[in-house]
């Protein structure tokens, strides 16, 4: 009961926090925080912090994949929302083992990752670390009050889709830690992707209710919908879109990849729901404006009914996914 974790320390912030103001639509609980600024536009605001040993290693990526990496993380809580990014502030962090060279490659290539992305860097913070990089970004965006998703939309019989494969992250960062030749699965973790475009498509869609990144795991991640939408879930293990690298690296090395899709943190493609009756046309209409899958991997239940299936029958997961108080890079 004593245990640390990100659930529990922002039920202590919600639980500690003043009432909000009328103009605040969404305080704690969501991707991000959503502020009513008039004429039908939100004001979406996320923060998000990465800290080495932790979110990334030194030894693994150099300092433009961290850049890379801390863009897209931050730009995907905006885009699960259906936002579209438009300002970022940086705080860093860096111990005296940080010369001038690391932060030059880590500044042109946060500074082009925010362009290419669309957003302009307006200010930030710089302090000393003892022996870590810490990163903090926060970053601004906007949408209309007709197109926003948020976790608690879902309702019972919708079906639950993600955009991506799932697990090919985690396997990338087992690739490292192992010092495997798994090249593309480690790109994947370096080089992350936020389906920015996708969220922007899908917001869009009135068939479409609940909406989140994938950045704890779907194991995780499908419990905070569910959890804000007062529902239950149940995930199929055969529908889990996993792909032929992943597969590949757990027959070589004694993997499980229903678990590794299932508990896989940093996939960051979306998880979403969207009404019974909508299966066929999401899937057809996503497919011709992206020329790739979106994939059903379960159902949105009653309350009292939470779980995984495999052929129909509930299946016991070992690994429930990212924790930031026990895993580490």
């Amino acid at each position: 009961m004593n245990k640390i974790s990100e659930h529990n320390i922002i039920e202590l912030m919600k639980k500690k926090s003043k009432a909000t103001p009328s103009n605040i639509v969404k305080g704690i609980g969501d991707d991000c925080a959503v502020i009513d600024v008039g004429e039908g536009l939100l004001q979406l605001i996320s923060t998000d912090s990465l800290v080495q040993g932790i979110h990334f290693s030194t030894l693994f990526s150099s300092p433009g994949e961290i850049a890379q990496k801390s863009i897209a993380v931050n730009i995907s809580d905006i885009t699960a929302m259906g936002g579209i990014p438009k300002y970022i502030l940086l705080s860093i962090s860096i111990p005296k083992t940080i010369d001038l060279k690391w932060m030059s490659e880590f500044s042109e290539a946060f500074c082009s990752a925010a362009n290419k992305s669309g957003v302009n860097v307006i200010g930030g913070d710089t302090t000393g670390s003892t022996d870590s990089i810490f990163i903090n970004i926060t970053v601004v965006g906007y949408s209309d009050n007709k197109t926003i998703k948020y976790r608690d939309a879902a309702k019972d019989g919708d079906h639950i889709f993600v955009t991506g494969n799932l697990g090919d992250s985690l396997a990338g960062l087992k690739s490292l830690q192992m010092n495997l030749n798994y090249s593309v699965l480690k790109k994947i973790h370096q080089n992350p992707r936020a389906h920015a475009e996708e969220g922007v498509w899908l917001a869009r869609q009135p068939n479409v209710h609940a909406m989140m990144d994938v950045s704890d795991g779907l194991y995780q991640d499908i419990q905070k919908i569910c959890l804000a939408s007062n529902v239950g879930y149940h995930i199929e293990l055969e529908d889990l879109p996993v792909s032929k690298d992943l597969m590949k690296f757990c027959r070589e090395q004694n993997f499980k990849p229903h678990e590794l899709a299932l508990a896989g943190g940093e996939d960051y493609c979306l998880l979403f729901t969207a009404s019974s009756n909508s299966r066929k046309i999401i899937e057809e209409s996503f497919q011709d404006e992206f020329g790739s899958p979106v994939f059903r991997v379960g159902e949105i239940v009653a309350k009292d009914s939470l779980g995984i299936l495999k052929n129909n029958k509930p299946f016991v997961l070992s690994n429930i996914g990212f924790d930031h108080f026990e895993d580490q890079t």
